[in-house]
């Protein structure tokens, strides 16, 4: 069996007490993990480790969680990245208290040109599932790399609008890097992969629960030039997200939405706060003009190419918009038939210009 790189990290994770805070404390004193582990009690206790742990460090041996969380890492494809490494984010280690170690599938960049992270609701309306995909996609189309928290809602679209334009996107999780949640994305994990890169601070096997969210909105947040909220009532984890933004000095925008919508409570209240309001990608880019220049980008108009659509699929694709609309409502503006209908609406998906959403209901895709 192949050695995993950095392993005696796992080993000291899985020590009782001895978390990312206390490690990450023990690497900035004393070094490396077989630095640590070479350390007598006494030396451990210098540096404010408590006596229990100190002990526990000195007699370790592997346990069989440590030994299981190797294993998981192997059969994922993942890897352990260290606050030592060279590809650990320089965002992320310049933070308040980045975590020591790091499990990672696909590629991890020390620097990255410019990173904003796209956070909201589990729950997003049309309206929200319209902007989160096209400013993703925007921002990739022009090199910028997207974080998000790989959630239902507001975070899988922003990594799936990334992903449209062939950009790099990093997902955070809240869990162990073994354990795809939600479940429903084990695709868009691989994707992610593939593309960019699936992160957690968690050891193997840690299943998702409340209290690990906030620790990954920070990461979010900390990984980030900047946070952007699409959409996100006023108790979302995505007002976390962006309060750990704004406390480590990063940029926090935020998309403008209804004043009765309820998923756009918490998005408005920080635009009320001072977040920067967005309604297009240069809204974000002109903040970053010392690294990132705001270019035009061709293909982001409204209306696709004339000669991609027919007149009637013209018609249609007009009538849509990020709210959805049912079939029925639309045979009866433009009458015709639902069969001929259906064809045309079937047609259309294929192009690209709009999507099905379930009960038979349409929306532009802009």
């Amino acid at each position: 069996m192949l050695r995993v790189k950095n392993e005696a990290y796992v080993d000291l994770l899985s020590i009782e007490g001895l978390g990312q805070t206390r490690l990450a404390r023990l690497i900035d004193n004393l070094g490396s993990a077989e630095e640590i582990f070479a350390k007598g009690k006494e030396e451990l206790k210098e540096v404010g480790l408590p006596q229990k742990i100190a002990a526990r460090i000195v007699s370790c041996s592997r346990s069989k969680e440590a030994a299981d969380a190797l294993k998981s890492l192997e059969r994922c494809g993942a890897r352990i990245v260290t606050i030592l490494d060279e590809d650990y984010p320089h965002l992320l280690k310049s933070s308040p208290q980045p975590p020591a170690v790091l499990f990672v599938r696909g590629e991890l960049r020390s620097e990255e040109k410019l990173v904003i992270a796209m956070v909201g609701t589990r729950h997003p309306t049309g309206y929200g599932r319209a902007a989160a995909e096209r400013l993703a996609r925007e921002l990739a189309a022009r090199g910028v790399v997207i974080v998000s928290g790989a959630a239902r809602g507001i975070d899988s679209l922003a990594h799936k609008g990334c992903l449209s334009a062939g950009g790099r996107t990093i997902a955070v999780l809240g869990c162990g890097i073994d354990i795809p949640y939600p479940p429903e994305n084990a695709e868009l994990f691989d994707r992610i992969a593939a593309q960019g890169a699936v992160i957690t601070e968690f050891l193997p096997g840690v299943i998702p629960a409340p209290g690990l969210f906030p620790r990954r909105n920070r990461i979010i947040a900390w990984l980030s030039h900047g946070v952007v909220a699409v959409e996100a009532g006023p108790r979302s984890g995505a007002l976390i997200t962006a309060r750990w933004a704004a406390d480590a000095g990063r940029d926090v925008f935020a998309v403008p939405g209804g004043i009765f919508s309820e998923q756009s409570a918490g998005t408005n209240r920080l635009l009320r706060d001072g977040a920067k309001l967005v309604s297009r990608v240069e809204d974000i880019l002109e903040e970053y003009a010392a690294v990132y220049r705001p270019v035009s980008v061709e293909g982001t108009q409204d209306m696709p190419d004339d000669s991609a659509l027919s007149d009637e699929e013209k018609r249609i694709y007009r009538l849509l918009g990020p709210e959805p609309i049912h079939v029925d409502n639309l045979v009866e503006k433009l009458g015709t038939t639902s069969s001929a209908l259906l064809t045309t609406l079937l047609n259309m998906e294929l192009k690209g210009v709009i999507k099905q959403l379930p009960g038979m209901r349409f929306v532009r895709v802009l």
